[in-house]
């Protein structure tokens, strides 16, 4: 289990166990809502599990809880209705109501005028009737809530009082500035996500030689896409093999995934998600006739998926899998980190 796996584990729990409310916020890209999935598969008996959308209304929240509770929610129902089965369920089972995407309880727009209604029936309808709830979301919960609040004067201490304990995630390494001296903290960070990183991708790829699980965390880590990479770069790969008839993903098959695929992929979008420039005389942009500057990262840094190069200099610092080096990782300055 990866370290992120482990302090959901803790935070369900103890949710469970309390019979309060908690809240579980982090970094996207880590596994915290593949965690939360695992969990609540293996507490099929005590615990629910919410996934909401970005568009989230009474009656979209309410159908998308009836439907995990096995509630009855057609379209002739009103949400009035739809929201008395969801709470009479509740009351009825005591069955902890486990939410993912919870920064989509708070209102979601710039102009936001109303209360957060959602926020207020989990406090009244859900922990005021002794049901254990667990809201799982990114950092923007906090965001979003401090938004409300000052744009409605809404008052979060009722809120507040209700939240038993709130678990924060570790974050994801931070890229330092050049020149600047990586800590003993920063590099512990580094070291847990390659091995977080190594041990999901050798679930997904278990009969993966080392140098094949060292290529693709070695992308994760460089591209920054931490386990959505782990996650891409294998399916593309799978992909690439079963277009050649092939069930079993081979070295050249993550070369070519990650070389003519994902890099150019991760290139294109920073460049499309790029903050947009700040307008006056001295303007960062490049001048008309200077093409564009690229983006990304460049597949040949990254150490062989084939174990061809093995000037391995950082044995030590490797992820571990089984209690030996997932993979010995060749140190390259294009794969810096720190």
């Amino acid at each position: 289990m990866t370290s992120i796996g482990r302090a959901v584990f803790e935070a369900l729990d103890y949710g469970l166990k309390a019979q309060r409310m908690v809240l579980i916020q982090g970094d996207s890209g880590l596994g915290k809502s593949e965690g939360v999935k695992a969990w609540c598969d293996m507490h099929r008996g005590e615990a629910r599990y919410v996934q909401l959308s970005g568009i989230n209304g009474r009656r979209a929240f309410f159908g998308t809880v009836a439907k995990a509770c096995g509630v009855g929610s057609t379209a002739g129902l009103s949400p009035e209705k739809i929201q008395a089965r969801v709470e009479n369920y509740l009351k009825t089972t005591g069955l902890m109501l486990v939410i993912d995407e919870g920064q989509y309880l708070w209102p979601q727009g710039g102009r936001i005028r109303r209360h957060p209604e959602l926020i207020n029936w989990i406090d009244t309808a859900c922990v005021n009737e002794g049901i254990p709830v667990a809201i799982v979301a990114t950092d923007e919960f906090t965001q979003q809530r401090r938004t409300v609040e000052h744009l409605t004067g809404w008052n979060s201490e009722q809120f507040r009082r209700r939240l038993r304990r709130i678990f924060q995630l570790p974050a994801k390494p931070s890229k330092l500035p050049d020149g600047a001296k990586p800590t003993k903290e920063h590099l512990a960070l580094v070291a847990q996500t390659k091995a977080d990183l190594a041990m999901v991708a050798q679930k997904l790829l278990p009969y993966g030689t080392r140098p094949m699980i060292d290529y693709v965390v070695g992308y994760a880590m460089a591209s920054r896409g931490f386990m959505q990479a782990v996650v891409d770069s294998i399916d593309d790969a799978r992909l690439i093999a079963s277009e050649e008839g092939r069930e079993r993903i081979s070295a050249a098959d993550l070369k070519r995934a990650i070389g003519d695929w994902r890099a150019p992929s991760d290139a294109a979008q920073k460049r499309l998600f790029a903050p947009a420039p700040k307008r006056g005389r001295r303007s960062e942009q490049p001048p008309p006739d200077e093409p564009p500057q690229e983006h990304g990262i460049d597949p040949a840094d990254l150490p062989p998926p084939d174990g061809e190069d093995t000037d391995f200099a950082d044995r030590e610092s490797a992820p571990r899998l089984n209690g030996e080096p997932a993979s010995p990782r060749a140190t390259r300055p294009g794969l810096a980190v720190v």
